[in-house]
């Protein structure tokens, strides 16, 4: 057939017209077509990816998902059985016959060319290919030509340049089925010939610029189990990818390079490379599941084993690091402050004004949340030089975030509880700005989250929520999750700013420095209860299990528990140097005492508390605390 529409061709008794494979619309259109009723999400999607559009290959994958009863018909439309992601599709056999077909036509030497290319890759280099079958270059080329002129397996992509001077012709497979069949058709112990020598090839044709042939070397030296060599790469395209922020290819690498390492035998470089591998995960998986998850402490706490047994000073700092945010990530400060302070040791020892810095911020963090708002700001000082506009590559985490951002985002939330809301709104506002101008999607959304719950704090709920829905946006995009959920708790401090207390409290509960308002909200809680007793009759007959609910407990005692909540809060507060939380506090406690006709002492408590600030008086709690001082004189 090619034969004959060649010749018809040339005597021009006929044009060929060739075909473009579908788009991704027309797919879809194919698939709710054949189907006549509703379709899975994601599904046409699925099969474009897997067949190219290519029309033969989407309706025989089709096929074979009905077949295997991955694609049912329910009432409604038709599903797919646990999801699109969850689809384990091989190539259908109809068309593995079909390729297989094609292939016998082929001369032995022109199969094994196919062979090589396949272990290649879906695009591959004349030179790699001839690599795998130890053949001359432009043998090997000259079969690849002769397969791209017959329109069977292969088109040609051009010309590759390699650095040692190497300049071949580039082929690509006409599809990813064709090449699939080739490569699971290949015994396993050819398959692992071919990966090495082609890796070696690779290697050494890109030597000193194989940067960007990492992830392609690690692939190869893996399946051609050169197992240390495999380790290295595995390493290497995994800090590529950390680079570009693609969080979860570099997992996926770092993971390899862990599952691969039991295969190389017990040494010193076996745990060195553990250790870096371990780090590294560590590193990442904070972005993606949040310091508190609990397959990081369990990482960091594999790597401060490797770290006693032979560590260097860097790496002890990188564990160290990892340690110290998974205890301050589920919520355990105490643990958190003396690695810390070991940080700020180590920091001081190698005088690296970045890891100076670092320290002093960690420090801060575990104080402030444990209540010592007074101590943290001592740190204060050692942290405003970190905002360094001439040189911000200082600044940034191995993972991508900038220390920079998180600074200013714990200073925001540190000046705020001391009574400086028109600084921290400042400083939040810094945080954003120095985010948006790096644009690493993790710094942008702690800078989002922590200016949102500043604006909370202010009481400008509507900014709050806009920042929210941003940080969420981008979380989601960037597969940050930890932000998502973060989120999830400032929707509760709005809740318990709209009233909504109970829904608000179950959410903050854990750490120091909110110690006051949650005692505050007791407080307020128990007041609610006391005018509910007074207005509910009790029931009729009540059960004997009610000893708790509103209408059996005194009012008056629900009064005097109220106000030794407030007065704990108080005492919290003042421990704290927390002058916000004491406002809050004390304009709780004084409109108590105003119901109760202490109206004179309630005055001028308030009157004390409210004197003390000396900015951003147009604030939500100041302008409540000046309207409650009109309302006392």
């Amino acid at each position: 057939m090619r034969r004959t529409v060649q010749e018809l061709c040339g005597r021009g008794h006929a044009a060929e017209l060739r075909l473009e494979f579908l788009p991704a619309g027309e797919v879809a259109a194919y698939v709710a077509g054949r189907y006549g009723g509703p379709v899975a999400p994601g599904l046409a999607a699925f099969v474009h990816r897997r067949t190219d559009g290519h029309p033969l290959f989407m309706v025989t994958v089709i096929d074979a998902l009905v077949r295997q009863h991955s694609l049912v018909e329910q009432a409604g439309g038709w599903a797919v059985q646990g999801g699109v992601e969850r689809v384990a599709l091989g190539v259908p056999e109809s068309l593995q016959q079909l390729v297989e077909q094609q292939l016998r036509q082929l001369s032995p030497e022109d199969q094994h060319v196919l062979e090589s290319g396949s272990v290649a890759g879906m695009q591959f280099s004349a030179a790699a290919a001839a690599a795998g079958l130890e053949e001359r270059v432009d043998t090997v080329e000259e079969r690849c030509s002769i397969l791209v002129r017959r329109g069977q397996f292969l088109q040609s992509s051009g010309i590759e340049e390699w650095p040692d001077g190497t300049v071949v012709g580039r082929y690509r497979f006409h599809h990813t089925l064709y090449r699939q069949v080739v490569y699971d058709r290949l015994p396993a112990g050819r398959r692992i010939q071919l990966h090495a020598r082609i890796g070696a090839r690779v290697e050494a044709g890109f030597w000193g610029q194989a940067a960007e042939r990492t992830a392609e070397l690690a692939t190869h030296f893996e399946l051609g189990l050169k197992h240390l060599k495999a380790v290295h790469y595995l390493q290497q395209a995994a800090d590529r990818a950390l680079q570009r922020y693609a969080y979860q290819e570099a997992i996926a690498l770092l993971r390899r390079g862990l599952a691969v390492l039991p295969k190389l035998p017990e040494s010193s470089e076996h745990d060195t490379r553990e250790l870096a591998l371990r780090i590294a995960l560590g590193q990442v998986l904070t972005v993606t599941q949040g310091p508190g998850a609990l397959e990081v402490a369990g990482i960091y706490a594999r790597a401060e084993e490797l770290c006693r047994e032979g560590g260097d000073v860097q790496q002890r700092i990188a564990v160290l690091r990892g340690l110290r945010r998974a205890m301050q990530g589920q919520g355990q400060p105490r643990r958190a402050q003396p690695l810390a302070e070991e940080f700020l040791r180590l920091a001081q020892q190698t005088q690296n004004a970045a890891l100076l810095i670092e320290g002093h911020v960690a420090l801060r963090v575990c104080l402030f949340y444990l209540g010592h708002v007074a101590a943290a700001n001592t740190h204060l000082e050692n942290g405003l030089a970190i905002d360094d506009p001439e040189h911000p590559q200082t600044y940034i985490f191995p993972s991508g975030q900038d220390l920079r951002v998180l600074g200013l985002a714990y200073d925001a939330m540190a000046l705020w509880v001391l009574g400086y809301p028109g600084q921290a709104l400042q400083r939040s506002r810094r945080a954003i700005h120095l985010a948006e101008g790096a644009a690493q999607p993790w710094t942008v959304a702690m800078a989002l989250g922590y200016a949102a719950l500043v604006n909370v704090l202010h009481g400008d709920r509507q900014a709050a929520l806009e920042r929210a829905e941003a940080t969420i946006q981008l979380a989601t995009a960037q597969g940050i999750f930890p932000w998502v959920g973060r989120d999830v708790m400032l929707q509760r401090w709005a809740l318990a700013e709209q009233g909504r207390e109970v829904e608000g409290v179950a959410h903050t509960r854990g750490l120091r420095v909110w110690e006051a308002e949650l005692n505050r909200l007791q407080g307020e809680l128990l007041l609610r209860q006391a005018v509910a007793g007074r207005h509910l009759p009790p029931p009729a007959d009540p059960p004997a299990s009610t000893g708790r609910d509103v209408w059996v407990r005194d009012p008056s005692r629900l009064c005097i528990e109220a106000e030794a909540c407030f007065r704990q809060a108080l005492e919290n507060a003042h421990e704290q140097h927390a002058k916000s939380l004491e406002l809050r506090a004390t304009m709780s406690l004084s409109r108590l005492w105003q119901q109760l006709g202490n109206t004179s002492v309630a005055r001028e408590r308030l009157k004390e508390s409210y004197h003390w600030f000396t900015e951003s008086f147009d604030t939500a709690d100041l302008r409540k605390a000046m309207a409650l001082r009109e309302a006392l004189e």
